[in-house]
């Protein structure tokens, strides 16, 4: 079984004042490692929350069940561990045959770029396929992205953003492993409805391993 080890987001930057009026976006992705382009990877982009009308993220329905806050508050829990919760619910709902359908999926070329177009406002989570080049296993790291995008500077906002991509990286290895799993409860005043034990799926590429 590979474990990803998710080490860092890339670019996740929200807006949380004037979005802009509603206008089709698009969001270019380049999938480089060093010098290296990663050709034919895989991504799918899902919405995982619209804009209310005061400009606040209103999560979608099909993630409703993720218990992610769509908060921006980042204190409640970092842009990058709610982008890990999220991934893992996708893959969980798969595997329950009940799979959320993302609103794109598109395959970088030969330099390494893809292009999600025709994207309306709000936030996005964008996962991507691993793929093994030689002995290296490249695993993109699910990030989430708003549209329209505020830049590095947050003085200015990007209706067609250009983002890169960040991926684990390990050596591709038949060697047996033991993985080890701890539950952090986010639960205080609550401690006293904590289950009596917690069952933990493993999965491999999507399907449950066994």
């Amino acid at each position: 079984a590979l474990l990803m080890l998710h080490t860092q987001i890339s670019l996740a930057v929200f807006a949380d004042e004037e979005m802009g009026g509603k206008q089709d976006m698009s969001l270019t992705i380049q999938n480089q490692t060093g010098e290296e382009s990663l050709e034919g990877v895989e991504f799918y982009l899902y919405q995982v929350a619209s804009l209310d009308e005061n400009d606040e993220f209103e999560v979608e329905q099909d993630f409703e069940d993720a218990g992610v806050s769509m908060s921006m508050d980042t204190s409640e829990e970092s842009w990058f561990d709610r982008a890990v919760t999220l991934e893992s619910y996708l893959i969980c709902q798969a595997a329950e045959n009940s799979p959320i359908e993302p609103v794109s999926i598109v395959e970088t070329d030969q330099e390494g770029t893809a292009i999600f177009e025709d994207l309306q406002e709000g936030l996005f989570l964008l996962v991507g396929k691993p793929v093994a080049e030689d002995e290296i296993l490249y695993a993109p790291v699910a990030t989430l992205i708003s549209l329209p995008y505020l830049d590095e500077d947050g003085d200015s906002l990007d209706y067609n953003p250009t983002i890169s991509i960040k991926n684990s990286v390990r050596m591709r290895t038949d060697e047996i492993m033991d993985l080890s799993a701890v539950k952090v409860w986010k639960d205080a005043g609550y401690e006293q409805h904590r289950p009596s034990s917690v069952t933990v799926t493993l999965y491999q590429n999507g399907e449950e391993y066994s």
